[in-house]
């Protein structure tokens, strides 16, 4: 059986699907439970993956990129004008 990289091929798998359970993720690769572990361990800890809840309900999902500020630009008559407090009623 040729040699495959297994953390590319996970990190393919989880981009692809958005998530993946371990239980999804050992089937589609064909490793035992163990190994599938060391190799989420790892992806964890270089920051490629993130883990989403607790056993038995796990899912891996692709670490958040770095979020970046919006560049949104707001015109003057867009801006709320009841600042620091607005008074909202039903009529206009």
């Amino acid at each position: 059986m040729p040699k495959t990289n297994t953390k590319q091929r996970i990190l393919d798998y989880v981009a692809q699907f958005g998530e993946a359970s371990p239980h999804q993720l050992v089937i589609y690769l064909g490793i035992s439970p163990q190994a599938l572990f060391r190799h989420l361990k790892a992806l964890m800890e270089s920051n490629q993956l993130t883990k989403l809840g607790a056993p038995p309900k796990v899912y891996y999902r692709m670490a958040a990129q770095r979020m970046t500020e919006p560049e949104i630009a707001i015109s003057e008559a867009d801006r709320p004008r009841c600042q620091p407090w607005c008074w909202i009623s039903p009529n206009r």
